[in-house]
């Protein structure tokens, strides 16, 4: 067989390993944030990223994704078949904007609280007083 030939093939087998590696580093990646409440964003295959060194079959990607809350975070991603994903190097790139809904829900409104709690407490006193004149009769 001509070597040309046989070397065309390892290289065209290469190609497709690796494309089908690719694209299954993204399923897993998306996955496993959409597993946490997260979106992915953006994904982009550093060879050669912090933690490459020493590492035999897992790829490193640069990502950036929305958490639940809307913040925007950046992370490194380590990925492979069987190791599953790790993130490091995780960062909030752009923090989730305040509502008022939430910062008023913090803050309850003190002249409500009192006039509930006193409509509450004379409710108590009337069924208490409702108890024991059934208590009497019996």
């Amino acid at each position: 067989m001509n070597p040309v030939l046989v070397a065309l093939i390892v290289v065209v087998v290469m190609l497709t390993a690796w494309w089908i590696a690719r694209s299954l580093d993204e399923g897993r990646i998306e996955s496993y944030l959409s597993g946490r409440g997260c979106k992915l964003l953006s994904q982009q295959w550093r060879p050669f990223g912090r933690g490459w060194f020493g590492s035999t079959h897992e790829r490193i990607y640069e990502i950036r994704y929305r958490d639940r809350d809307g913040s925007v975070h950046e992370a490194l991603a380590k990925t492979s078949m069987l190791a599953g994903v790790y993130l490091s190097e995780d960062r909030v790139v752009t923090a989730a904007p305040t509502t008022t809904a939430t910062t008023t829900a913090a803050q309850p409104d003190a002249a409500a609280l009192l006039a509930d709690n006193q409509r509450l407490f004379a409710e108590n006193q009337r069924l208490r007083a409702e108890i024991e004149q059934l208590r009497r009769r019996s």
